[in-house]
């Protein structure tokens, strides 16, 4: 039986943070995706399967704590990191109570730390994956965007 390839999705807007991780992460023997849209990373949530999703929290139209909530409806056993040059204290009770984050990693980052956070949580995520096997239907949510930009979820594939 083969091992199911490790897969992260990268979401940071500004181009020299995804480069940064691009660099961390390529020895690795990952599959990793990365965007600087918030909306095509939804989009890639809603075709694939994730391990890991690491986010920036200041972007505009949605913030990472946003992103991060859809992604654990979407992809509930994957862990969540979250990437910030600063954080208030609401914002990070957010992230850990709403999308309930594997860890907050400050900006700038240690390479070594980035890449030791991010491998345990591979580990975790597929030790989470052994213990739930998937069942069910993949489709629990449909996404929409409001005219603003942000994510409407709905979890019955109603818009009441």
């Amino acid at each position: 039986m083969t091992t199911p390839t490790v897969k992260l999705l990268c979401l940071d807007d500004d181009e020299h943070s995804l480069q940064a991780l691009r660099r961390v992460l390529r020895n690795e023997a990952w599959s990793s995706d990365f965007f600087s849209s918030p909306h095509e990373a939804i989009k890639a949530l809603d075709q694939q399967h994730y391990d890991v999703i690491i986010s920036d929290y200041r972007m505009p139209a949605i913030n990472g704590i946003q992103f991060l909530e859809y992604a654990k409806l979407r992809a509930p056993l994957a862990q969540r990191i979250i990437l910030s040059a600063g954080f208030d204290a609401s914002a990070l009770t957010a992230a850990v109570n709403r999308a309930e984050v594997y860890r907050v990693i400050t900006k700038p980052w240690d390479n070594q730390d980035l890449l030791l956070t991010v491998q345990r949580a591979v580990a975790k995520a597929q030790s989470a994956v052994m213990a739930n096997p998937p069942r069910g239907s993949d489709e629990l949510l449909q996404v929409e965007f409001d005219r603003d930009g942000s994510i409407v979820l709905d979890d019955n594939g109603d818009n009441e």
